[in-house]
């Protein structure tokens, strides 16, 4: 089940700093938010923990989990982790959709991100993301709980 705003995984746990693209997020929970889902969270452990979660069709009003916890949940997933296990590549359908490095235990950067080939139009690498018709770089975000809202709350 897509995670949803009232109830984020249990075993999320944000890193202090998330930088996206970028646009660095402190203090907060997860980058995005469309409608009442969130599907995207960056979460620590050892190791980085990932939630992915994509629209079934064009009117996201149902969605389908891919990754949960770090694991993939989809036969056409694939996580790749370094040998250090600080940075985590994840493909869709052969694909890239997304890099994340660990600089520290309580930071995370997300330096490419490409959810367009599961239906959303976010994406962006080094220093600009875009999200939807919006571009943002070099922007701060503190102690909000996601960068940015997409959709509408039900």
């Amino acid at each position: 089940m897509a995670a949803r705003v009232d109830s984020l995984p249990v075993d999320f746990v944000p890193f202090a700093e998330l930088n996206v693209c970028g646009n660095l997020m402190r203090g907060g929970k997860a980058p995005f938010v469309f409608g009442e889902i969130v599907p995207l969270l960056v979460g620590k452990n050892t190791h980085a923990k990932l939630w992915l979660s994509a629209p079934k069709d064009t009117t996201a009003s149902a969605w389908i989990d891919l990754i949960a916890g770090g694991e993939a949940l989809h036969n056409e997933v694939k996580i790749l982790l370094s040998e250090d296990q600080r940075v985590t590549s994840v493909q869709f359908r052969g694909q890239p959709v997304l890099e994340l490095r660990l600089p520290s235990s309580d930071s995370a950067e997300l330096p490419f991100l490409d959810l367009r080939p599961i239906g959303l139009n976010i994406f962006g690498e080094n220093d600009v993301l875009n999200v939807g018709p919006h571009t943002l770089s070099n922007n701060l975000f503190n102690n909000v709980a996601y960068m940015a809202k997409l959709g509408r709350s039900s």
